[in-house]
């Protein structure tokens, strides 16, 4: 007699796992196993339409729940709208809860939305995101009863509209100095202030469990991770999104010019207070320690400067000139880095 062929089980979603909506360039959510809190979890992520497969450990920390149990991945190019992600956990083969999602038309989850306006921007840390969230919290805040405080902006994510915003503006920096700025202020300040400091994976892959070697941490090997481990968690080391045609592009190497072209252009009813944010000076920039310095030296090999001793130089009232750490290796190792986002956005080489 034939046995009768069963379908294959159907695995329920691990409870404390779930795939947050997907847009175009990243894709997030937590994993956690409630019956072992202490548990660190792996997440597999693949796209219906292929090019996609990649495994991340969920080790971030959560905002809102116990332990560090967040994922993130970051895409350089992003998907296409209408491909759908599947995610799945790897030790136990459980799919995340809400998985399959379908690529929705936002290009990232870094954006601000006005519903009475009809307009997006995107923004990336480190390229002056907390001045244009400071702008749009001064021109919306009573549209939307936004805080004043920018840190606390609600994101667009998922963006709450039936149809696609009619205009759009993405903030984009000169990628080599963008990188810098990152490894000052967050992974330098281990050293120094470690509250502000997204150091601890970078630390580890470099020295694992080995803290007495934690201050030798450099630049380059700051470079070294980002070009080993292309999705870094963090959205301060992630590479700025290539937009679809339709994004604005303004630069913060002409921020003030661009932003208010922009208005000009695309949102005329507004321009009046943004001239006014802009006259008064309302802007909210976070600076590295080492940029608010009014002593700056030129340091060759500077690359090569463990944390720990740049720490103790800053801690001095001693700066470093941002050309200090741009040696030819350096740069070789930048521009292989930032290549696409430097041609895609017009940023010259730097060799």
């Amino acid at each position: 007699m034939t046995k009768p062929v069963l379908p294959p089980p159907v695995i329920p979603p691990l409870p404390g796992s779930f795939l947050n909506p997907a847009t175009r360039h990243v894709l997030c959510g937590w994993a956690r196993d409630p019956s072992r809190p202490g548990r660190k979890l792996s997440v597999e992520l693949e796209n219906a339409s292929g090019g996609l497969r990649v495994c991340l450990r969920a080790n971030l920390p959560t905002a809102g729940r116990i332990g560090p149990h967040r994922f993130a991945c970051h895409l350089r190019q992003g998907l296409d709208p209408g491909d759908t992600v599947q995610g799945r956990i790897v030790e136990t083969g459980e799919p995340l809860k809400g998985s399959p999602r379908i690529v929705n038309a936002q290009e990232t989850t870094q954006a601000l939305y006005s519903p009475r306006h009809d307009y997006l921007i995107y923004y990336s840390a480190k390229s002056a995101c907390t001045w244009l969230r400071s702008l749009f919290a001064f021109l919306h805040q009573e549209e939307a009863r936004l805080p004043l405080d920018p840190h606390n902006l609600p994101p667009a994510f998922p963006l709450d509209s039936s149809a696609f915003p009619s205009a759009a503006l993405a903030l984009v920096r000169d990628p080599a100095e963008r990188l810098l700025s990152s490894f000052l202020d967050k992974v330098a300040s281990w050293a120094y202030n470690p509250k502000i400091s997204r150091a601890r994976p970078i630390l580890r892959w470099r020295f694992g469990a080995d803290e007495a070697r934690y201050p030798e941490l450099t630049f380059l090997d700051f470079l070294a991770y980002l070009t080993e481990c292309p999705y870094p968690g963090d959205e301060h080391f992630w590479p700025q999104p290539i937009y679809r045609p339709g994004v604005r592009i303004a630069r913060v190497e002409s921020l003030e010019t661009d932003i208010r072209a922009f208005y000009a252009d695309v949102r005329p009813a507004l321009l009046e207070a943004v001239d006014g944010f802009l006259q008064q000076d309302r802007g909210i920039r976070n600076a590295s320690h080492n940029t608010r310095l009014a002593r700056k030296i030129e340091r060759q090999g500077a690359e090569t400067l463990g944390i720990g001793e740049l720490a103790t130089l800053l801690q001095s009232g001693t700066g470093l000139e941002r050309t200090s750490f741009f040696s030819t290796l350096v740069c070789e190792r930048l521009d292989a880095l930032v290549q696409t986002e430097r041609d895609i956005y017009g940023y010259p080489s730097r060799q």
